[in-house]
């Protein structure tokens, strides 16, 4: 049905001529056309048009609400509901750079830039801290930011970052009273923990890169990770430790930031085993060349000539074991 309606618009941007239909259905469309950006700016440019003097669409009320919406639309980025959302999130906590209280009413504003041949989508994102200093912001399309955070009395603070595809990005910048320098360099803290049990990582690293430099930085018995970085702007860090899946944050960290990422959980990764031991027959004796299948997982492995095998890599749970040998009768176990 959307392919239908979007046939049917006329060269002078309109369905059939008409204001009023030409809105609605504009506004019925809207979320499939983000692959044909003409769309919205033909119905614009039509709309725009037949707009009179007084400001009103036809002098009729209906007419003129239906038109100003559809024209509000043209403005906007349609997400189409076909298609996965991709947009990311910013979300941050702002606090005193002095006393590290958070800051309420501050204002973070959001405004995309071109680079290159990205495509630049030409709205803006305004949000303002509640009385904790956080904040969020979503529904961010992937492309290149200016961020900005101010409120009177207050140095704001500012940088430029990347937002990926589904990205979720820190931007928790510490304010400094105006005209008060802000201290070089960023001041980092944050725990490493099991995801399960809530345990500390002892040894666990974090791998702190810019666009051009790498630190790398080692949890202490708590699992603790606190330290004086020069390093600032826009941050990828990468949580690791043995047995663990890797995680990945963004941040934003200006000059004079104090970050505190709070506790970072890494999922175990899951647990295997090996299996091995001797394929033998009724007297004991060793039977090379038979073959041990775990049917679940598909692995396999050849008895040598002792009989023995070893199948490394299965997951810990009810597993089913086929035995077969050239002239010989296949035995399956449950283990």
């Amino acid at each position: 049905s959307s392919a239908y309606l979007l046939s049917q618009q006329q060269i002078d941007g309109s369905w059939a001529g008409d204001i009023a239909m030409s809105s609605l259905v504009f506004e019925a469309i809207f979320p499939y056309t983000a692959a044909k950006p003409d769309i919205a700016t033909k119905i614009k440019a039509y709309l725009l048009s037949k707009q009179q003097a007084n400001g009103s669409w036809a002098e009729d009320a209906y007419v003129t609400s239906v038109a100003l919406r559809a024209l509000q639309l043209t403005g906007e980025i349609p997400a189409n509901p076909l298609v996965p959302d991709q947009s990311g999130v910013v979300s941050g906590q702002i606090r005193h750079g002095q006393t590290q209280q958070p800051i309420p009413n501050v204002v973070v504003y959001l405004e995309p830039y071109s680079s290159g041949s990205q495509v630049t989508p030409t709205i803006t994102f305004t949000a303002n801290s509640d009385n904790t200093g956080r904040y969020t912001v979503t529904g961010v399309p992937a492309a290149n930011y200016r961020i900005n955070a101010q409120i009177t009395g207050f140095a704001s603070q500012s940088a430029e970052f990347v937002m990926q595809a589904r990205g979720q990005v820190d931007f928790s910048p510490s304010l400094y009273p105006e005209g008060q320098q802000p201290p070089q360099g960023i001041q980092l803290r944050l725990r490493l923990i099991d995801g399960v049990s809530g345990l500390p990582l002892p040894q666990a690293t974090v791998a702190v890169r810019s666009s051009t430099v790498t630190q790398t930085l080692t949890a202490s018995v708590s699992g603790e990770v606190s330290v004086q970085l020069s390093l600032t702007g826009a941050l990828t860090l990468t949580y690791s430790s043995l047995g663990y899946f890797d995680a990945n944050q963004t941040g934003i960290f200006p000059t004079g930031s104090q970050p505190n990422m709070g506790d970072i959980r890494l999922q175990p990764k899951p647990s295997t085993l090996t299996l091995s031991g001797r394929v033998l027959d009724n007297s004991g004796g060793a039977i090379a060349g038979a073959r041990v299948l775990v049917v679940e997982a598909g692995a396999s492995a050849i008895s040598d000539a002792l009989g023995a095998y070893a199948i490394s890599g299965l997951s810990i749970r009810a597993l089913t074991v086929q035995v077969s040998a050239p002239n010989r009768i296949t035995r399956s176990n449950a283990l």
